[in-house]
């Protein structure tokens, strides 16, 4: 009985029907190989650390994880098939240092985007940096 259910179980997951899973949905979307639905409930990918996302060999272009000591407090991060980066592209937030109560970077965050994809605008001359009413940045002499 149990090798019935289990030549059923594999020829209807490598059948020409099954083109694509829905979880929540009877309908997955066909375009999705994997297609997940809820009004109350995410998807939570592996969350490593650093040196254990480092460990990985060979990740292929597109793998996602959350790495829990990277940035802040934890980054989601995606391997482009060259490096590591942050969900909008940026490069991975770096290592911090500890001052006081305080955690900082070690390094400039080197982002020229908001986290909702619009431009930070690059302001270099005195008089506009002075008059901004919006952000900007700009680099030290």
């Amino acid at each position: 009985m149990k090798l019935v259910l289990v030549t059923a179980l594999l020829v209807c997951i490598t059948g020409s029907h099954a083109q694509n899973i829905g979880i929540g949905t009877g309908n997955p979307n066909p375009s999705a190989q994997l297609d997940i639905n809820s009004s109350s409930r995410g998807l939570l990918p592996p969350r490593l650390s650093k040196a254990q996302r480092d460990l990985i060999q060979n990740p292929a272009a597109g793998l996602i994880l959350w790495c829990n000591n990277c940035g802040i407090a934890g980054e989601m991060q995606v391997y482009n098939g060259i490096t590591w980066t942050n969900m909008i592209g940026n490069a991975t937030s770096g290592a911090e240092a500890q001052i006081c109560t305080q955690r900082w970077l070690v390094q400039n965050l080197d982002v020229n985007t908001y986290r909702n994809g619009d431009p930070i605008p690059k302001v270099t001359n005195n008089t506009d940096w002075q008059a901004l009413t919006t952000g900007a940045y700009c680099y030290y002499n």
